[in-house]
């Protein structure tokens, strides 16, 4: 539906092993691209290295190098071989870099792998990196012929890469980057501005960052008389992605889609974690459940039970996600986020955002509430599930005093 010419193989991808992703594949109208994933029977890579495409005058390329896979990825079947990308890249870089005017690079290796790719092959003129760190980041100049952008993970960024390539000529640097740097700046002075109005309490907080913003605009005009005045000497680009807000329509079909695919996907866990053997009842080490503290704290569970957080679960379970494990980690107390598999067997006084999730695990306290007391409150704590992405209009000060807990 998006229209994509072709996507990159991700060490993630393989989690489920290989005969899956294979047959995403063979049902896909774009090309999945890996020069290093190898097929260890016979030696050969198991999707294509790279395609070509002709962009008017110009031949572009793009390649897919797939980065090795962490423990929560590790493919289960055994079928593939991710070998190093210096055993491929050099001879892939060597056909293609005489007849092929910009060459693309989609990739999950780390930032320091491709700022080594980079130095090693100026013929790399963009680097596309999966990567979590890469969220809303503007692209980065690894040298003055390759930039590396990354819109972070999920498709929750969306926008567009409009690049004015000039065969011989390398990126324009500098007074570019201070622009795109200036632009994100800007965008979100913009947003600090717009949860501001309206509060006179902080008119003070309004008026420095309306006075910052004024400034900006006028070093923004600057750059963009600079950057028109040297069009048509260097390649440029324009990066404009903006996360996807919660606010904004869903597409009605692409919503059926995204429900369809959370459903496969937990019911693919459930068989999974069945098979496994996964023990109902066990409790997260350190954890006692809310049951424990309304032993002490009767009035606070009375009040934590009337909340959303006391529920969060069965929203799970409402919407038949009660397997995803991408979930679960928010909605249960005592899960670890990098292993949520554990999350199918905890015991029900953890199912939901309780006590512990913000004060820490309680058995401790439990034990001896003189001498080990719970740890406040505090907003990294909240911030890890309450994401702009998932509550854009969270503010730790009025919520936590809406939630009362502590009366």
């Amino acid at each position: 539906m998006t229209g994509y010419d072709a996507v990159g193989v991700g060490g993630r991808d393989l989690a489920a092993g290989l005969d899956f992703l294979l047959e995403i594949r063979d049902e896909s109208r774009f090309d999945w691209l890996s020069a290093n994933i190898i097929d260890p029977k016979t030696g050969t890579p198991l999707f294509k290295p790279f395609i070509t495409r002709q962009l008017g005058e110009l031949e572009a390329a793009v390649i897919g190098l797939t980065g090795p896979t962490g423990p929560a990825a590790k493919p289960a079947d055994g079928k593939v071989v991710i070998q190093p990308w210096q055993d491929h890249l050099p001879s892939i870089i060597e056909k293609l870099a005489d007849s092929h005017a910009f060459i693309v690079l989609l990739t999950d290796l780390g930032i320091g792998a491709c700022r080594e790719i980079a130095d090693a092959f100026p013929a790399v003129n963009l680097i596309v990196r999966a990567g979590n760190i890469d969220s809303g980041a503007p692209p980065l100049f690894l040298t003055d012929n390759t930039i590396l952008i990354g819109t972070g993970r999920k498709g929750k960024y969306i926008g567009v890469l409009e690049v004015a390539w000039r065969t011989g000529a390398g990126w324009r640097t500098g007074d570019h980057q201070a622009l795109t740097a200036g632009k994100k700046e800007r965008s979100r002075l913009l947003g600090q501005i717009n949860r501001l109005e309206g509060r006179p309490e902080l008119k003070d907080h309004y008026e420095e960052i309306r006075t910052r913003l004024a400034s900006l605009e006028i070093t923004i005009e600057q750059l963009e008389k600079k950057e028109r005045s040297a069009a048509g000497t260097v390649s440029s680009f324009d990066n404009r992605f903006v996360a996807m807000d919660v606010s904004l329509p869903d597409h009605p079909a692409v919503l059926d889609l995204v429900d369809e695919n959370k459903r496969s996907v937990s019911k693919m866990n459930r068989r999974s974690l069945s098979a496994a053997g996964a023990k109902d009842g066990v409790a997260a080490r350190g954890f006692s459940g809310w049951s424990a503290c309304a032993k002490c704290h009767r009035q606070q569970v009375k009040t934590w039970r009337a909340s959303r957080h006391a529920s969060s679960y069965l929203t799970l379970v409402e919407k038949g996600q009660q397997f995803n494990l991408e979930c679960l980690p928010c909605h249960l107390t005592g899960v670890d986020p990098e292993d949520p598999a554990t999350a199918m067997g905890i015991t029900a006084d953890l199912q939901a955002v309780g006590c512990e999730s913000c004060h820490g695990p309680g058995s401790m306290h439990r034990a001896n509430p003189a001498g080990h007391r719970t740890a406040p409150v505090k907003r990294e704590i909240c911030l890890g599930c309450h994401t702009p992405e998932q509550d854009n209009s969270f503010d730790f000060t009025e919520d936590l005093q809406r939630l009362k807990c502590r009366s």
